[in-house]
């Protein structure tokens, strides 16, 4: 049997997984949802990534893979990580970061905290499934669930051997190289899979300050260890180990010339991040229909980095080299028990989250009035947060008969936060004065007011309802979904007047309205939404815009944000089949006063209001195959203010692949057209604000070869 399994492995890889020559689409199966429905009877929007389309789009093996699938949008930032959008919802808030995300990213049931992100933990070497949940999923996942999830799962251990190794080369000398190699210890009770993947490139980024050509340079290494200990026919133990780590130079350019991609600064960026998890999976099917699931999992993260702390360009004073140190810790508690017999499906769970947030920053700031008065100040800020989340849900979903099935769900949430920040600095030097009093005295008077330890403890219950209902006939799904998601609530500093303030959580009604057609060869899907969000959060600037240090991030906006997205796959022939998805969105502050100025009417930031992907894949024999992927994004702000924006984009990416006996040969390249734009433009009058401009990546080619056995 082992051998039979085997050689079918082998003869699958070897004859080309893409080159099928039946008419009929698979079927869509979603693994990641907790409620234990199928992808037809759920009314949520869900994009089921392909694995083929992810190799032509994950050249940088990162979030960008998904940038324009409908309504996701992928941003890269100045530190380094990346910000996604879902349905223009940004996962780290619409005017400002928080440490409590809008949307989150779940690798393997684990959720992966804004550091684990940033150290690369979301890797597609080994996958078995990724899939986009659109809209607000508090019933099954509760907090840092309120705009969708991205789920990402791997390939479990199997009871017999296998293995692949991957090498790679491209543009800016990239280099990839990978294996995963799967073997049985224990015939029939005991295995283990073994991945490691690498991914390293210099980068287009060159600092003529420094001389430094490789500036924008990344290094990514992640390994993976599993056991699957296989107690009986139906219990098993499942045990995970990861580690990741990312260095990376600086994402920005400076300059009139953006297109140069070069920056002038007089200290190169660099950013060291690492992770590690760890979690236990314990099935446990106690009888024909009732079925439980156990989770532990413990993550820790730190990251470091070294950065020129005025940006460079345009600053009358060195303020030297900025320090930032981060670190996180998270534990996991989750059991669910699923109940399906007959018409009835039943989820029961518990989870409990602890959260240990710690940063660390030490820096000269520039106290500035204008470029002849101001001083310099070393100042130092640490954060710690702790958050403790109790949460208890249900999801009940009953098929009256073949036509018609509801489904009701709730859960009760208890998060406690305690959050301080502590404020210290040295006046270092003054320069100049306003009338009889030195731009030093201003200084000092300044530190004096804000050092010392702020902070606030907070304790909030809530409860989300959803309720839905599906009707089925021959080939049609149409459904109507209510639920409720929220941000948790927590407490502000004001880093200018040294005071702290306590925000509550911000709450979102959303109302889905979904189709799901599939035929033969013809599979289309279709969600309108409409979200009510109230109480929202909101960094409100309280001196206006010149001065970054006078917020507060207050419950001061209401908004609505509402539209739709459409899915498609048509297998055409044996040899031709297309697939895409449009997103539509249209987002607006309903009530939004931010200090002297009105946003009442503008659009969230990072929001385009059309996004979309098509892709055109060829089996142009049994061997040779081509994917060819459009995407387009349109007109985005930049800021809550809408006075800047990213322009209209269009993108074009393609592989070619070559499967002889157990290789596979890959070819690539990502937005061949070349295009270039200016993403955000971050030029500031203020002479003691960074100067950065962010685009997007050249051009990229490269070539794979895969090995299996």
């Amino acid at each position: 049997m082992k051998t039979s399994l085997k050689l079918i492995t082998i003869a699958l890889f070897s004859h080309s997984a893409f080159a099928q020559n039946s008419m009929e689409l698979e079927t869509i199966t979603i693994r990641s949802v907790k409620d234990n429905k199928g992808y037809k009877e759920s009314t949520s929007s869900i994009t089921k990534v392909k694995t083929e389309q992810l190799e032509v789009l994950s050249t940088n093996n990162s979030l960008d893979a998904l940038n324009g699938i409908g309504n996701v949008q992928v941003s890269e930032e100045r530190g380094g990580g990346e910000t996604f959008s879902i349905r223009g919802i940004n996962n780290k808030g619409v005017t400002g970061f928080q440490k409590d995300s809008l949307a989150s990213l779940i690798v393997d049931d684990v959720f992966q905290s804004d550091l684990a992100i940033r150290s690369g933990a979301l890797d597609f070497w080994n996958m078995d499934s990724l899939e986009i949940h659109r809209g607000g999923q508090a019933t099954t996942q509760g907090i840092n669930s309120l705009a969708g999830n991205i789920l990402l799962n791997h390939k479990e251990p199997v009871m017999f051997p296998e293995g692949r190794l991957k090498l790679g080369y491209g543009t800016d000398n990239r280099i990839e190289a990978g294996v995963n190699v799967n073997q049985e210890i224990i015939p029939g009770k005991l295995a283990t899979r073994v991945t490691y993947n690498r991914d390293q490139t210099d980068g287009y980024i060159t600092n003529i300050g420094t001389g430094n050509d490789k500036w924008g340079k990344k290094a990514k290494d992640n390994a993976n260890v599993s056991f699957l200990y296989q107690l009986s026919e139906t219990d098993k133990l499942v045990f995970d180990l990861k580690y990741s780590h990312l260095t990376n130079g600086g994402t920005y350019v400076q300059g009139n010339n953006w297109k140069a991609h070069e920056v002038n600064e007089d200290v190169d960026y660099l950013r060291k991040s690492h992770n590690q998890q760890g979690s236990v999976h314990y099935y446990k099917a106690l009888n024909s229909s009732l079925k439980n699931t156990l989770i532990v999992a413990y993550s820790r993260s730190k990251s470091d980095a070294t950065l020129d702390a005025d940006g460079g360009l345009g600053v009358p004073e060195d303020l030297g080299t900025r320090v930032e140190h981060y670190n996180d810790r998270m534990i996991t508690l989750e059991n669910m028990l699923n109940y399906k017999e007959g018409k009835v499906n039943n989820t029961l769970g518990f989870t409990f989250h602890r959260y240990d947030l710690r940063d660390y920053h030490n820096f000269e700031l520039g106290f500035g009035y204008s470029s002849t008065v101001y001083a310099v100040i070393d100042a130092t800020q640490t954060q710690k947060n702790l958050k403790n989340i109790y949460s208890l849900y249900d999801s009940y979903t009953y098929d009256f008969n073949e036509h018609h099935s509801a489904n009701i769900g709730l859960r009760l949430e208890l998060a406690q936060n305690e959050y301080t920040t502590t404020l210290d600095g040295t006046v270092l030097k003054g320069v100049g004065s306003i009338g009889p009093v030195t731009a030093e005295d201003y200084a000092r008077a300044y530190v004096d007011q804000i050092r010392g330890s702020h902070g606030d403890k907070k304790t909030k219950f809530i409860g989300l309802p959803k309720v839905g209902y599906v009707y089925k006939i021959a080939d049609h799904n149409f459904g109507v979904s209510f639920s409720q998601a929220y941000r948790n609530g927590g407490v502000s500093v004001n880093r200018y007047k040294g005071t702290s303030s306590s925000y509550n959580p911000e709450l979102t009604n959303n109302y889905e309205l979904s189709h799901k057609f599939q035929r033969k060869n013809l599979r289309v899907d279709t969600n309108l939404f409409y979200i009510d969000w109230r109480k929202q959060q909101v960094q409100v600037y309280l001196s206006g815009r010149g001065n970054p240090y006078n917020t507060e991030i207050r419950n001061a906006s209401s908004s609505e944000v509402y539209g739709a997205e459409v899915q498609a796959e048509y297998k055409i022939n044996p040899m031709y089949s297309v697939s895409g998805s449009v997103g539509l969105v249209q987002t607006k502050f309903k009530d939004f006063k931010n200090g002297s100025e009105n946003y009442t009417g503008n659009e969230f930031p990072d929001a385009p209001n059309y996004t979309g992907l098509v892709g055109l894949k060829t089996n142009w024999t049994d061997s040779f195959s081509t994917n060819l992927i459009g995407r387009f994004l349109g007109k985005s702000y930049n800021t809550a203010a809408n006075d800047s924006e990213a322009p209209n984009q269009y993108y074009l990416d393609l592989t070619a692949q070559y499967v002889f006996s157990s290789y596979m040969l890959e070819v690539y390249g990502k937005n061949l057209l070349d295009k270039n734009y200016l993403l955000y433009d971050g030029t500031s009058s203020n002479p003691f604000v960074g100067i950065y401009k962010q685009t997007n990546h050249p051009r990229e080619v490269g070539l794979r070869i895969n090995y299996q056995w």
